[in-house]
């Protein structure tokens, strides 16, 4: 509700993908509504090391590679970016 709305990956048929900024935070939401599992591929001016997962409908091992990652079928992801 609070902050600014970035809708990214627009023209992808799987993913639905937005960022929410406000201050020195940003939320990057990765949101699949479908049974397929799609291949993310991270939009400019994200560093996958400096974002923290904070919420994901499945488990994740403590190993996950999320420099490339399929999503699974509904899946959803939040990840934390501190100091834009």
């Amino acid at each position: 509700m609070y902050g600014s709305y970035e809708l990214l990956l627009a023209e992808h048929t799987e993913i639905y993908a937005y960022t929410r900024t406000l201050e020195d935070q940003r939320l990057l939401v990765i949101l699949n509504f479908f049974d397929t599992e799609p291949e993310f591929e991270w939009p400019a001016g994200f560093d996958p090391d400096q974002l923290e997962l904070l919420i994901s409908n499945y488990p994740q091992s403590k190993d996950h590679d999320i420099r490339s990652f399929k999503l699974r079928p509904y899946e959803a992801r939040v990840y934390l970016q501190q100091r834009v």
